[in-house]
């Protein structure tokens, strides 16, 4: 096409430098930063709780933060923990709750004619199971349409570093109606 303009040499040089000046990224999660994203808010000002990483040389820290208090607010240090208290609470307010779906039935010939309807009928299994079988992200999806937050507050501590990290799962009344699943399966009605 065209001469270089640089040689190999040059050019290997350049992209050492390039590489010396770089800061590496962590990986990222295929689901995201921040599970529960649109489940836990900040008490304080209402905004989605994100994970913020700090790294210093030979560890990464990592706290949930709010977008709109001070500073992100008291971060809540530990995520994971955060999520594992989360999924307790959930688990126990609305995982023996029994999934239904809606699916659409087509109608019935013969005798008893039906007309095409909307039903909404039990799967046989629990959101607990579909939970545990489908994992985080099928749940915070279950619970964003269902409506449900848990509400993250931070309480410092006096003479410790780490503040006191409190979880209030808010459940709408009528979140068991909006748990119901909508399939994509048609049924027959048989009469």
């Amino acid at each position: 096409m065209a001469d270089p303009i640089r040689t190999e040499a040059e050019w290997r040089a350049l992209q050492t430098a390039l590489d010396r000046r770089s800061r590496s990224q962590p990986h990222r999660s295929p689901s995201g930063a921040t599970a529960f994203l649109g489940v836990l808010v900040c008490t304080d000002c209402g905004t989605n709780m994100t994970v913020q990483r700090t790294t210093v040389p030979g560890r990464t820290y990592a706290y949930l933060r709010c977008r709109n208090c001070p500073s992100g607010g008291l971060g809540a240090p530990d995520p994971d923990d955060v999520y594992r208290r989360l999924h307790a609470e959930v688990m126990s307010a609305l995982g023996t709750q029994p999934v239904r779906v809606r699916e659409y039935a087509r109608g019935g010939t013969g005798l008893r004619r039906a007309e095409p309807h909307w039903i909404v009928a039990a799967s046989g299994e629990t959101f607990g199971d579909r939970w545990e079988r489908e994992g985080p992200e099928v749940m915070t999806d279950d619970l964003r349409r269902a409506g449900v937050t848990c509400r993250v507050s931070r309480t410092k501590i006096p003479r410790t570093r780490a503040p006191e990290v409190g979880l209030e799962l808010r459940v709408p009344h009528d979140a068991v109606e909006r748990l119901i699943i909508k399939q994509d399966a048609f049924v027959d009605l048989l009469r």
